[in-house]
């Protein structure tokens, strides 16, 4: 996963608790596009790895309104949007905080993944590891 994610320039992270507020904290950009991945902040294991973007028949980028950013904060995830499905899944689950890692896998000229292809590559390295996939993604 490192020997992939290692070329994309473009990344950060940030940390969240249940307590707070994901909109503030996630500093993923806004008009890019690329992969996250969702890690147990005590333990270090990869909970969740998705993506945000794609790329059309032309060749052209696109992504939802808001980036991922938008993608992390409002998506879909345990049936209701992230800002409230991470806090709740993370407060059963006991885990205390997570650290969201990010890249853009899509930056014209430079590298030119298809976020889908990162996850994808992302999780069949984790799926050889761990004859699975991370317990947040439920099928891919």
């Amino acid at each position: 996963m490192e020997a992939l994610t290692n070329k994309y320039k473009t990344r950060g992270e940030f940390v969240f608790k249940t307590e707070e507020v994901l909109s503030k904290k996630c500093n993923a950009p806004t008009d890019k596009g690329g992969i996250y991945i969702v890690y147990n902040a005590a333990t270090h294991e990869i909970i969740y790895i998705g993506s945000s973007g794609w790329v059309c028949q032309d060749g052209s980028f696109q992504l939802r309104k808001g980036g991922m950013c938008d993608r992390i904060v409002n998506g879909k995830q345990f049936d209701a949007p992230r800002k409230k499905a991470w806090a709740s899944k993370m407060m059963v689950e006991g885990i205390k905080e997570i650290i969201v890692k990010w890249y853009v896998t899509f930056e014209a000229g430079e590298v030119e993944d298809i976020p889908a292809y990162a996850e994808a590559y992302c999780l069949q390295d984790y799926f050889r590891q761990h004859k699975g996939l991370p317990r947040w993604n439920t099928d891919f």
